[in-house]
């Protein structure tokens, strides 16, 4: 058998269909050559795992690399690594004159901040000062952190999800002509495609079930053409058409996995002829799909807590039915037990996770957003002008360290049904180092003073 994309042989070169890097499960070694899969390795399949990396960073991907980061204040100075912590990536230098003194501090990882100090020293003694004194600190710092990402389409991912359908055709033997030469075109890297038209930016054409995190695709015939449907991690949606004049028998192969577990799935989603019809007439060649990953999160928020529920509600039921065995509690007592246990932990839940109940409407209950230190951000300015009088006051917290209140603070939270969460901080600093305070943990801490 030859490989698909040139005229070698194919040599037992084994080829994931949707990217390994993405946990794609669909491989094959009667699609491609060593040759040409090490050709793509090299030129093209980097360019999913660039596309996707913050995606595989959030969902505890192995292979997904750390992101800089940056402050509220727009400064790159951060890496958010793949086990969620966040360093500088360079010290910072801070000096501050106290009564002809210049007192300075340095903050960073402690390798490199120690090593920036002693050149600091090293200079001082030069220019003919001298060092006074000098602590080292092991402290967090609570500055909000953010990572900016585009999920934009462009030509190199417009040719990736072309390699990934033409791999689809030859896997299931779809080897028509059109399907030979969008593979020579894919195969020359040409990335100047008219075949593809993106659709679901919004989530308009196809909704996901709770927690749904999946990879899908679906290849068939209508009306002399072949289609075929891509969906990468449910963000990504794209058709393709692979042959204009198709006049064979009809068919319909399709794949649909988990993309976090790699588990398969038989119950395919409901895709309509008409539909793809209307969305190739909207003529989508670019698309913006960051509407769909902020929705992703939300999807594997509701995901844990379904995992974690389950493994409470095991849990509950494990140790209850132990006090049965053991004669602590009568089986009409298990049940009862079991309910309201399971339902405290819901309780509890929801009070520490709000806004994870679609049919609760807790971007508009002031008491949840005040236990969290959440405000809606229509109403940040006006929370500003009532605490004004606050700015500027002496503050003494941290063994009795004296802080000045420098401003109120707004980080983004959710948005649940059109509505903007903030959280609030009260900043607090000294000339030297920043805290931010939830503004609840702050005004309940000034009123027990």
């Amino acid at each position: 058998m030859k490989c698909f994309f040139c005229t070698n042989d194919l040599d037992n070169s084994d080829e994931h269909i949707i990217l390994n890097s993405l946990n794609g499960k669909l491989h094959s070694k009667e699609i491609i050559c060593s040759e040409c899969n090490n050709f793509f390795g090299a030129k093209l399949d980097s360019v999913a795992k660039d596309f996707f990396n913050p995606i595989l960073l959030l969902l505890d991907f192995k292979n997904a690399s750390g992101i800089i980061a940056e402050n509220m204040q727009g400064e790159k100075d951060f890496l958010l690594r793949k086990d969620k912590s966040i360093i500088q990536t360079k010290p910072k230098i801070i000096k501050r004159k106290i009564d002809g003194k210049t007192l300075v501090s340095i903050s960073g990882d402690p390798k490199n901040t120690v090593k920036l100090f002693d050149k600091y020293v090293e200079r001082l003694e030069k220019n003919g000062g001298k060092k006074l004194a000098s602590r080292l600190e092991e402290k967090t710092d609570n500055q909000p952190i953010r990572i900016k990402a585009e999920f934009k389409t462009s030509p190199r991912i417009d040719l990736l999800l072309n390699k990934i359908a033409t791999e689809y055709c030859a896997y299931n033997k779809i080897l028509t002509k059109g399907a030979e030469e969008l593979a020579l075109k894919v195969r020359n890297l040409d990335d100047n495609f008219q075949n593809l038209f993106y659709c679901n930016p919004k989530e308009n054409f196809r909704e996901f079930k709770s927690g749904e995190i999946s990879h899908y695709i679906k290849l068939w015939p209508n009306e002399e053409r072949i289609y075929i449907y891509i969906e990468l991690f449910n963000v990504i949606g794209s058709i393709i058409i692979i042959d204009n004049d198709y006049k064979g028998e009809d068919f319909c192969f399709q794949y649909y996995q988990d993309a976090i577990t790699g588990e398969k799935f038989n119950d395919y989603p409901d895709l309509d002829n008409e539909h793809f019809q209307s969305i190739i007439e909207l003529d989508l060649k670019t698309a913006d799909f960051a509407d769909m990953t902020n929705k992703l999160f939300k999807r594997n928020q509701d995901r844990n807590f379904s995992k974690l529920f389950d493994d409470v509600l095991a849990e509950i039921r494990q140790r209850l039915e132990k006090e049965v065995l053991d004669g602590k509690i009568t089986d009409a007592e298990f049940n009862e037990k079991m309910i309201d246990e399971s339902t405290s932990f819901i309780a509890q839940y929801q009070i520490e996770n709000p806004y994870m109940w679609e049919d609760l409407d807790d971007a508009n209950n002031d008491e949840i957003n005040y236990i969290h230190s959440n405000l809606r951000e229509n109403q940040f300015e006006e929370f500003c002008k009532k605490n004004s009088k606050l700015i500027g006051k002496k503050v003494r917290i941290d063994n009795d360290k004296i802080y000045i209140t420098e401003k109120f603070e707004k980080v983004p939270v959710t948005e649940e049904n059109g509505i903007q969460i903030i959280k609030v901080s009260v900043v607090l600093y000294n000339g030297i180092e920043r805290k931010r305070i939830p503004y609840r943990e702050f005004f309940e801490g000034i009123g027990n003073k």
